[in-house]
């Protein structure tokens, strides 16, 4: 699994910087190419709705181990990718070693990208 670095900090899954949803989905608009255009489709606003639905995807076990190790990523999530151009993408997972994923200011909820997309 790729160690995810998230800076969506208005995300119910974000836990200082870093995911703790089990998998998440790198999803991209349209046909685009661009990293611009990709973005994470398990982003949730937190609020306290969300905290409840987040509940099934959440890695509890990874969250645990974080708090006891903190020098150690532990809540690194399975990383399911629709970019095919990307260079990273090997079957629709992600083969990435880092990934970053950027918050940003939107309005449409989709708030986020991936850094590390590369085009082939």
């Amino acid at each position: 699994m790729s160690d995810l670095m998230c800076s969506a900090v208005n995300c119910v899954y974000n836990i200082s910087g870093l995911c703790s949803a089990r998998s998440i989905h790198i999803g991209i608009k349209g046909i685009s190419s661009k990293n611009e255009d990709t973005l994470c489709e398990n982003f949730l606003h937190r609020n306290l709705k969300n905290t409840f639905t987040s509940i099934i995807n959440t890695n509890i076990i990874g969250e645990v181990k974080q708090v006891v190790d903190r020098d150690n990523i532990n809540m690194s999530p399975q990383i399911i990718c629709d970019a095919k151009e990307c260079i990273y993408n090997s079957s629709n997972m992600c083969s990435a070693k880092h990934v970053q994923i950027y918050g940003l200011k939107c309005e449409d909820g989709k708030c986020t990208k991936c850094e590390v997309f590369a085009r082939r």
